[in-house]
């Protein structure tokens, strides 16, 4: 009797973005879950942003800058709780992409425009903790942002071209030095990102490559952590032990491949 056949494992490519879905889709997840984190953080940071200039420029700029930020903020954890609330349906990762990717230029727009618009008249020390903020800003991007490579590159952009144009148009004597500061760290600002891009793209990779080898492995694969709780559970162990994976990640090995004793109730 011949053994029965199994379709070979596929792994994705290395090439665009496009051409690895699965990656692209994961990477998508955990873009959408690191996001809301990162909005309340920039909600709670935009009142200490202005705080710190508060005492070198006019109020009024500082508060349209503040709600600019704030709203943008807001409007993002709208667009958050909308992509969680289509969780288990078809998705479109291309549109959710370009969703995701204006939204952080938007971002990055809402942060550069008051130092856009201060950098017209700004002396002082309020031109350097503007130019600050601008790089601490960017600094969260960089970290942020990186599992999806357009949006890191996209708010990078945004934070710093805006300003740099307004500080080299200012006719204040030596602002051209702020434009040109904030110019110059563009280049290593995205090839920073881009590298830690790559790196999420390749950590993802991996770990699609090797969910599809324990998927199509000819027995179960169960893998344990230090504490033998359960941190993959494969096809082949899901139809030999009649548990879904979801349901038994994080359980005990035991608990999960020994059947309770009669009467027993599962803690």
């Amino acid at each position: 009797m011949s053994a029965p056949s199994r379709t070979p494992p596929t792994f994705p490519d290395k090439g665009h973005p496009t051409d690895n879905p699965d990656i692209e889709s994961r990477l998508l997840e955990l873009a959408y879950e690191r996001k809301a984190m990162n909005l309340w953080m920039q909600l709670a940071s935009a009142p200490i942003a202005m705080a710190l200039v508060w005492s070198f420029f006019a109020p009024a700029p500082l508060l349209v800058w503040g709600l600019a930020v704030m709203l943008v903020g807001l409007l993002g954890l709208v667009e958050t709780g909308v992509y969680r609330r289509t969780a288990g349906k078809v998705r479109s990762v291309r549109v959710w992409r370009a969703v995701f990717v204006g939204s952080r230029i938007a971002q990055g727009l809402a942060w550069s425009s008051g130092p856009t618009w201060l950098l017209q008249a700004a002396t002082g020390p309020g031109v350097a903790i503007l130019a600050a903020i601008l790089f601490v800003v960017c600094t969260a991007a960089v970290v942020s942002a990186a599992e999806i490579r357009e949006s890191l590159t996209g708010i990078i952009l945004a934070i710093l071209i805006p300003p740099a144009v307004s500080a080299f148009l200012s006719p204040v004597v030596g602002q051209a030095t702020i434009g040109w500061v904030l110019l110059v760290s563009v280049a290593p600002l995205v090839i920073i990102g881009l590298m830690s891009s790559a790196n999420f793209r390749a950590q993802m990779s991996g770990k699609i490559r090797l969910q599809n080898v324990l998927d199509h492995a000819a027995g179960a694969v169960i893998r344990l952590d230090s504490d033998l709780k359960i941190t993959n559970w494969n096809a082949r162990a899901v139809a030999m032990f009649g548990h879904a994976e979801a349901d038994v990640l994080g359980m005990q090995l035991a608990e999960a491949i020994l059947p309770l004793p009669q009467g027993a109730q599962s803690a």
